[in-house]
């Protein structure tokens, strides 16, 4: 999708006026727009560009603030500018110009990530009264908030710091060390966030568009626990968001917490029934995320993080889960685990021999990197949050492909008795080599082919959940790359440096990116062989003896993870659609069209579905992107089957093959070969509309064409039986010709 704009709609400005304060205002009011310079005293002449990116990099680490190495195209080859767009998702806009290089119009991506919203009231208050309760022993917050929340907030919270847009200088708080910003104004938060890095300042930001998006994310974290707390507040939002969860759920009383010198957090001093594994908390506001509870530390698991001193808090959190929770659980069941690290001490070190300063390149800046793979690159890092953590999304090309949350690792075997399972951040993932060169792919060549290695790791902050998310048996491996080693030697977990990969590098230093964790294929590659090394000395690469029949199974969460929570939505449109439902029929199945027209292969495939259970709903895709519309499709499928008793046919709603569940389903003719996760539709068909209609099957065709439904067709046979729903492939009808 593009729209046009004409130069009369476009922002140009001449070469001499341009300095911070104007680009401020501008990316203020748009971050999505792109400024045109031209040179001073021309007649629309092109100089450069300049996009948000180009203002932060910038801000933050001294580049050139205008990009003269746009991309162009000339008046009469506007075609070229929408191919630029369809296939380049990082370029917002292309400028069209004329042969002397003056500025005609652009063509710009259409973008509706622009979103218009204010934060909950209650949502500010509940935080606000949280940060009231851990600051006793840390610093001020100042609360950036909405000009109409301002008063109300400042009369109920006197002692608050407060500030609304309109009056906020970021600058006149920079050297207020003892302070950080809780920022929940989402007009030109990113803008305000360059500020908050430049002048080294703490900060949060509220992310979410609205309350349910918050609420989904901490349900789903919910699900990998079996027992948690929480900090009671006044309005008790956060326990309304959560209490129908699956782990069971406590209170603390405020009045059983005392301030621990030796721990430097707060102690718990209460009764409890039950060892909770975790506090949840909107944001974490402590040095510490943690509490001690009879000498064990519980990780403060917030739904968003803040950037405190030189690390970020949550990692923090995540590493105490991992050190106390996990690690522990995974040893009992003969597990193997090891944790890696480049440690701070270590990291300086090799810092100071540099002649520079690292922090200020330009990330994928070079120039063996072809064009093909620097895009791959760059655009396969993005991520999406799913089953409350952050993950990889899945991205296929000739360089880099991940699937599932999983980078694929070369050479990996289809049989296999275990697996060697790798967890950490962007050094681990490969974010900066193609798949032969992942440390996955490096692992491969070195390790017994009964194992299968699975590389997980995306990032630090959602590594406790990737992990517990995963299904495990006797005899497998997980490798950990952390942070902070010393959450892990306080448990008594030994941590293995990697420092010596790095001192095997003489030029080291053109073999790095803009830290140390973001390497090339030769760091990368002494970083596996030291991995390898730390599990043959380990022992734990010998051939196990342990029964290869036992199932993998997941050893984190309640044993009712997979009753899916229902959204409110989700509730009323079944409802809506239980006056199709046929009484007393156990042996009912389905079937998910689109019909696109309706033709005699749907038939088919109807009448063969027809023949195995008692009764078939048809579920017709409501999502009106095809060429016919919903309403024309919906009466062809109720005249095509007219004749035949017991089928059903029903409009599908928001929650079967929609936008909303299967993103991309609707544009599989321009990108065929995107990989798709189908988890969220699947999961909420399953694990809710069958369960309501006693669907026990669920009947496809064939699909030798088109791969992007043979795909949906893969994830229901892996995902489906989960839920106690079969699914059934039927062949395509063959035809015989000539006799």
């Amino acid at each position: 999708m593009y729209t046009i704009h004409e130069k009369e709609d476009m922002i140009l400005l001449e070469e001499k006026e341009i300095n911070t304060s104007i680009l401020y205002d501008i990316f203020y009011k748009n971050p999505y727009t792109t400024i045109y310079v031209i040179y001073n005293e021309s007649k629309d002449k092109l100089l450069g560009v300049i996009t948000l990116g180009d203002f932060r990099r910038n801000q933050l680490k001294g580049t050139e603030v205008i990009n003269k190495k746009f991309t162009r195209v000339n008046v009469g080859c506007e075609e070229e500018a929408v191919k630029i767009l369809k296939e380049r998702p990082d370029i917002l806009s292309v400028p069209i110009v004329d042969d002397k290089d003056r500025l005609i119009k652009e063509y710009i991506t259409y973008n509706n990530n622009k979103t218009e919203y204010v934060v909950s009231l209650d949502i500010i208050r509940e935080i606000i009264e949280e940060s009231i309760f851990w600051n006793y022993h840390y610093k001020k917050v100042i609360f950036i908030v909405e000009d109409g929340f301002r008063d109300i907030l400042i009369a109920e919270y006197p002692k608050s710091q407060i500030f609304s847009v309109s009056t906020f200088t970021i600058e006149m708080f920079s050297k207020e060390k003892d302070s950080y910003f809780c920022d929940f104004s989402f007009e030109g938060m990113k803008v305000r966030e360059i500020f908050y890095k430049k002048y080294n300042l703490e900060y949060i930001t509220w992310n979410y568009a609205n309350p349910k998006e918050a609420e989904k994310i901490l349900q789903d974290r919910t699900k990998m626990y079996n027992d948690i707390a929480i900090i009671p507040t006044y309005y008790n939002l956060l326990f309304e968001n959560i209490k129908n969860c699956s782990a069971i759920i406590y209170k603390l009383d405020l009045k059983q917490f005392s301030w621990n010198k030796q721990y430097n957090c707060y102690e718990y001093l209460g009764k409890l029934k039950e060892e909770i594994e975790c506090i949840f908390s909107w944001f974490c506001f402590l040095e510490n995320p943690y509490i001690v509870v009879k000498n064990k530390k519980i990780p403060i698991l917030a739904l968003d993080y803040i950037k405190c001193k030189e690390y970020i808090v949550q990692k923090r959190a995540v590493e105490v889960d991992i050190s106390y929770n996990i690690i522990p659980k995974l040893q009992e069941k003969g597990i193997s685990c090891i944790v890696f690290d480049l440690s701070k001490s270590n990291r300086e070190q090799l810092l100071q021999t540099f002649p520079q300063n690292i922090s200020k390149r330009i990330t994928w800046d070079r120039e063996y990197i072809n064009e093909e793979m620097f895009f791959e690159l760059k655009n396969s890092t993005e991520s999406i949050i799913k089953n409350g953590f952050i993950q990889n999304k899945d991205y296929s090309g000739k360089y880099i492909n991940i699937i599932q949350n999983e980078r694929y690792t070369v050479g990996n075997p289809k049989t296999f008795k275990h697996i060697l399972y790798l967890f950490g951040p962007c050094i681990i993932r490969g974010n900066y080599v193609e798949d032969k060169n992942s440390i996955g792919s490096i692992l491969r060549k070195n390790i017994n082919i009964n194992y299968y290695i699975k590389n997980c790791a995306f990032s630090w902050l959602g590594m406790n959940y990737s992990i517990r998310n995963n299904i495990y048996k006797t005899g497998d491996i997980i490798l950990i790359f952390s942070n902070d080693r010393s959450i892990f030697i306080e448990n008594g977990i030994k941590v293995y440096s990697v420092v010596k990969a790095y001192q095997k590098v003489s030029d080291l230093q053109n073999h790095i990116y803009d830290t140390l964790l973001h390497c090339d294929k030769v760091v990368t590659k002494y970083v596996a062989e030291e991995m390898y090394q730390a599990c043959v000395q380990e022992g734990v690469l010998k051939e196990n003896t342990q029964d290869v029949t036992e199932e993998r199974k997941k050893l984190f969460g309640r044993d009712d993870i997979n009753n899916t929570i229902i959204p409110e939505e989700l509730r009323e449109w079944v409802d809506s659609i239980k006056k199709y439902k046929i009484s007393n029929i156990n042996n009912a199945g389905t079937i998910v069209m689109n019909c696109n027209p309706f033709t005699l292969g749907h038939r088919y495939l109807i009448e063969e579905a027809k023949k195995k259970v008692d009764v078939l709903y048809i579920f017709v895709v409501e999502e009106d992107k095809s060429f016919f519309s919903f309403k024309d499709r919906f009466e062809m499928v109720k005249i095509g089957v007219s004749d035949l008793e017991n089928v059903v046919v029903i409009p599908s709603g928001r929650y079967i093959i929609s936008t909303e569940t299967l993103p991309g389903y609707f544009e599989k003719e321009d990108h065929p070969n995107v990989n798709l996760d189908a988890t969220d539709d699947l999961e909420l068909f399953a694990g809710v509309i069958a369960k309501e209609f006693n669907i026990s099957v669920r009947f496809v065709g064939e699909e030798p064409k088109d791969p992007f439904t043979e795909q949906y067709n893969r994830e229901m046979e892996r995902i489906l039986p989960k839920f106690g729903v079969s699914f059934c492939e039927i062949p395509r009808k063959k035809i015989m010709w000539g006799g």
